[in-house]
């Protein structure tokens, strides 16, 4: 099933996508108990900006000269609300400046491997980033929750967002407690200058939040 890619990020989460279906076995309980959770602050909610906030994105946009507006676009690109038994891909646009981004994921433990996780690849396929059990901590909620956080550089080129699911336990389908944010559940790539820029933007037309 193919879907195109929405170029502003500001749609609700279920951003149209390249999507593969998938296959993986039922996930268990992890047998450990979880350590302590500490709900991760992100850089921009896009569900929950007001209809002005919006506007003012859009108007960044505008003067944006950069091809992929990285500039002033919030998201490099994401897949949230995965769903049970898929293999979920995004694209970027080029990127003609090199990018600082956070990566925030979310995923589910199978005893000690990842059924539901994902990977950052450049356009050669090689793999920059991706979730693994060692880059995890538990994600709030169902012990087999699992949460990645990192902060890179991607330099300029173009780039896959790939995510994949196992056949239980994924957004829409929970079979114990859903993690800390069950709306971003999958992969978001926050543009970390973008965000900026836009926050700047809201400062200057008093819609930034004290």
């Amino acid at each position: 099933m193919t879907r195109a890619l929405t170029p502003l990020f500001l749609t609700p989460l279920a951003l149209a996508s390249l999507a593969f279906v998938g296959c993986g076995g039922p996930s268990a309980v992890a047998a450990d108990p979880p350590a302590p959770h500490e709900r991760t602050e992100i850089p921009i909610d896009i569900t929950r900006l007001t209809p002005e906030q919006s506007d003012e994105i859009r108007r960044g946009h505008a003067s944006d000269p950069t091809p992929y507006l990285m500039r002033s676009r919030p998201i490099v690109f994401q897949v949230v609300e995965a769903r049970n038994g898929v293999h979920e891909v995004r694209r970027s646009g080029p990127l003609t400046e090199r990018a600082q981004v956070m990566v925030y994921a979310q995923g589910e433990a199978d005893g000690d491997r990842l059924v539901d996780h994902g990977w950052i690849q450049d356009a050669s396929g090689a793999r920059l980033w991706e979730m693994t059990p060692a880059n995890s901590v538990h994600g709030g909620g169902d012990p087999r929750n699992r949460k990645s956080v990192a902060t890179l550089w991607l330099e300029p080129g173009t780039y896959e967002l790939h995510y994949v699911t196992d056949e239980a336990h994924a957004w829409g389908d929970w079979v114990g407690a859903p993690p800390e944010r069950e709306g971003f559940y999958g992969i978001v790539v926050f543009n970390l200058a973008g965000i900026a820029a836009i926050r700047e933007r809201w400062r200057e037309a008093g819609l930034e939040p004290d």
